[in-house]
């Protein structure tokens, strides 16, 4: 297993023991991000997702 794939499991399994609820709002943010990027299909929306989460991470 690669790191990128346990960094994934990791965050998939924090996100699954979080109560009904507050999975469902991380599920939906998610989605709504996902189009985000989707968007932006040249890699812009990717890179400013990047962004995000090394700003979030300071």
């Amino acid at each position: 297993m690669t790191e990128n794939q346990q960094i994934l499991l990791i965050i998939k399994a924090a996100i699954f023991e979080l109560p009904p609820t507050e999975r469902a709002s991380v599920e939906q943010a998610a989605a709504e991000l996902r189009q985000v990027v989707e968007k932006y299909p040249d890699g812009h929306g990717t890179l400013a997702l990047a962004l995000l989460g090394a700003e979030a991470g300071q």
